[in-house]
């Protein structure tokens, strides 16, 4: 109130918490107080260590509950991965990649705060000439930041298998869908996809970032390679 009362737009952020594994029981006395909410801008959580389905839907719907944007303000596998530099594999990118379907899925996010492009968690190598490389960890983030459009909405999705994890955005006539194999290789069918030509963009542990297309009939099976990343892009 003190800093209405000048006219600033300061608003707080409900939450931060460390992880999502029950952790909304934080929240719970200022969600259940209208006076305190009105100063909330919107609602944050940290994914260090994952959470389960249910603690993750948990977060939704504290947010649907109040109306209010949900943040992923440290969206992150493992915090103790700086100290050991865990985080330099593909392996690790896998992990995070997986994560952020699942939190897309349950949690309904309106962001997902990538935690953290300095060399903590670094996506690129520094050579000793001090040029950088890209590694699988910047080709797997770039599918969601690069190719995911801006002010989107989420499209409900769902997969029949566990090791393979869909998410989808439209934004007026532009469709993606990203879709995530952590396993062996194989054939996906997609339904409800219009059909004709898709920009195809695949990551795996040996080619980031490989550009195609792809041509959509009902009824033809999408490869997946093994430990892939593939987004289909319709503009």
């Amino acid at each position: 109130a003190h800093l209405q009362a000048p006219g600033l737009k300061t608003q707080l952020l409900l939450g931060d918490a460390a992880n999502p594994r029950d952790s909304r029981l934080y929240v719970l006395p200022t969600a259940a107080d209208p006076e305190a909410t009105a100063y909330v801008g919107a609602i944050s959580f940290h994914s260090w260590g994952n959470g389960t389905p249910a603690q993750y839907r948990a977060w939704g719907d504290v947010a649907d509950w109040l109306q209010k944007p949900l943040l992923v303000g440290e969206a992150g596998v493992d915090p103790g991965a700086w100290r050991n530099r865990a985080f330099d594999s593909y392996a690790y990118g896998l992990r995070e990649a997986q994560q952020y379907q699942e939190l897309l899925r349950d949690t309904r996010p309106q962001s997902l705060l990538f935690w953290e492009y300095t060399e903590d968690y670094g996506l690129v190598r520094v050579r000793e000439d001090r040029s950088i490389e890209p590694t699988g960890r910047f080709y797997l983030i770039k599918h969601f930041a690069n190719l995911t459009p801006l002010h989107s909405r989420a499209v409900e999705s769902s997969s029949d298998q566990s090791d393979v994890l869909v998410s989808a955005f439209a934004k007026d006539a532009s469709l993606v869908v990203h879709v995530l194999n952590t396993g062996p290789a194989r054939d996906a069918l997609l339904q409800g996809l219009p059909a004709g030509r898709w920009r195809q963009v695949v990551t795996t542990e040996n080619s980031g970032w490989k550009e195609s297309t792809w041509e959509h009939t009902p009824g033809r099976a999408l490869p997946l390679a093994a430990r892939s990343f593939t987004t289909l892009v319709r503009e």
